[in-house]
């Protein structure tokens, strides 16, 4: 099977640290993901005002609801604002089938040049108006190294031994907190902490619905507040070389290893030994 990016495709993002394919998901297919999102928010948002917390204004604050890891904080005129959600597709299996589809696996297989990934990100950021949420400028392998301080970048071929994909639900632009990113300090050698930037000097990443964002774990990125009428959705998926992550990551439908049988075309999936099944297993789903 072939994945979403041709040859010419990985050249691009190992040469500026990112690529966008087009047209990746078919419109119908959106529409369904879109419709979903609304629902697991509403119905977050629901479950966390009758779970009764305390609300902490100052901070981002985490529950879990159906598996999934949810962050969420509270908007200027004191209402709930998921922030985004770890483990998504404890909600729904069509995330799931999306975030972990053969063609993106077959994608992440050829883009990390590996024979074994370990999914680890499966998240959803809906970054609603006026939400307020942002996420300063970061390279991506920070996050795993922060997150496990055993990570280890196994692979000698510059892919940092990890990439993720930003599939755009909305359209994404800079008027409603779409990603930017920092190509003038991209080293895919260097996992060097961003620096300082001005403005002129990002590039804005503009994305429509079914289009598919791929990043560089060095590459330096981040997202302004959404200040427009229209929110921007995304759903994320993130792969790494098997053996780069020793750390359960939270949510639903991670930490599970994949590969290709001997034939090249069917995929295999097997828990990571660190994988924490028991609580995985305790999910319900959400329709």
């Amino acid at each position: 099977m072939q994945g979403y990016l041709s040859k010419e495709d990985i050249n691009t993002f190992y040469r500026q640290g990112y690529v966008v394919k087009k047209n990746c998901i078919p419109s119908a297919e959106v529409k369904v993901l879109d419709s979903i999102i609304d629902d697991v928010l509403v119905h977050s948002v629901k479950d966390i005002k009758s779970e009764g917390h305390s609300i902490d204004a100052a901070n981002d604050q985490t529950t879990h609801i159906n598996g999934a890891r949810v962050v969420f904080r509270q908007g200027d005129n004191r209402d709930i604002k998921v922030v985004r959600i770890n483990g998504v597709s404890g909600f729904s299996p069509i995330l799931l089938q999306t975030l972990r589809s053969d063609k993106l696996c077959h994608t992440f297989l050829e883009l990390l040049k590996c024979k074994e990934i370990e999914h680890i990100i499966n998240q959803m950021h809906p970054k609603l108006p006026s939400d307020g949420v942002v996420y300063h400028k970061h390279k991506d392998v920070q996050f795993r190294r922060d997150f496990d301080p055993n990570w280890s970048d196994v692979l000698d071929n510059g892919s940092g031994s990890y990439a993720i994909c930003i599939l755009a639900v909305d359209s994404m632009s800079r008027e409603n907190g779409g990603l930017y990113i920092d190509p003038s300090t991209f080293d895919p050698k260097s996992p060097l902490p961003a620096r300082n930037t001005v403005d002129d000097e990002l590039v804005w990443v503009t994305a429509e619905p079914g289009d598919l964002l791929f990043m560089h774990p060095h590459l330096d990125h981040g997202s302004k507040p959404n200040t427009s009428i229209s929110s921007r959705k995304t759903l994320l998926s993130g792969f790494c070389a098997l053996n780069a992550n020793t750390k359960t990551y939270p949510g639903t439908d991670v930490n599970d290893i994949i590969s290709v049988d001997a034939d090249g075309t069917s995929i295999l999936t097997r828990p990571a030994e660190w994988k924490d099944c028991v609580v995985q297993s305790q999910m319900t789903t959400f329709h």
